[in-house]
């Protein structure tokens, strides 16, 4: 088993972020909702100020509901945490690429499989070699 925490699926017009834990089992891939995600406003300056503040409030709200969410993995079995919202097991069978790569907003790793791509972003730009170490275990 290999498991990698706090990768984000960024939010867009009507999705908001959430936080995600992945987890390698079992020739599967869990893709587990730890929690809400805050946007990364590190490029964030002037008008946008107020906003990077309320930031640093949302982070702490969100950071132990993600602490909750990651406990619950370890406790809850894989297989009945996917049936819950938001959560999806994915065949390793059925993933078709997955790719590592280091953009502005940081570390990114990109899974496709047969039906959908997922994105996952880490904005902690040392966390690279740790997806590409858990990209190598999906291949």
């Amino acid at each position: 088993m290999s498991r990698i925490d706090k990768l984000i699926i960024p939010g867009g017009l009507i999705r908001r972020a959430r936080t995600y834990s992945l987890v390698n089992e079992q020739g599967n891939l869990f893709v587990v909702n730890t929690g809400r995600a805050a946007t990364n406003m590190q490029h964030a300056s002037g008008r946008y100020a107020f906003a990077k503040a309320a930031q640093v409030m949302w982070e702490d709200h969100f950071a132990k509901e993600i602490a909750d969410g990651e406990v619950s993995i370890g406790k809850i079995p894989l297989t009945d945490l996917v049936k819950g919202k938001n959560n999806v097991m994915i065949p390793l069978g059925d993933i078709v690429e997955v790719s590592c790569k280091l953009k502005p907003s940081g570390p990114t790793m990109m899974v496709v499989t047969k039906n959908k791509k997922y994105k996952f972003v880490s904005y902690d730009n040392s966390r690279l070699p740790e997806l590409e170490g858990f990209a190598k275990g999906l291949k």
